[in-house]
């Protein structure tokens, strides 16, 4: 039986399992991006205030890892 079938399909933690799924599947992790892709994704973070957020990405045709930096505004 799958997890969302009969009357598990209108239980609220099945639609919790389904949706932390999907935001799964959309994360940036080990996801590759090749040129003139664009791609759109979410990044977890500890609730805290944060001013900027640092990203390394790997460049796997020179295996050369660039940093960028992202101001961004989250207030706790």
């Amino acid at each position: 039986m799958k997890l969302c079938d009969g009357p598990a399909l209108f239980n609220s933690s099945c639609w919790t399992v389904k949706f932390k799924q999907v935001l799964a599947n959309l994360a940036f992790e080990d996801r590759v991006i090749f040129p003139g892709d664009i791609q759109q994704s979410f990044i977890y973070l500890k609730w805290d205030r944060y001013n900027k957020i640092r990203m390394k990405v790997l460049n796997i045709t020179n295996n050369k890892i660039q940093e960028l930096m992202f101001d961004v505004s989250v207030m706790r």
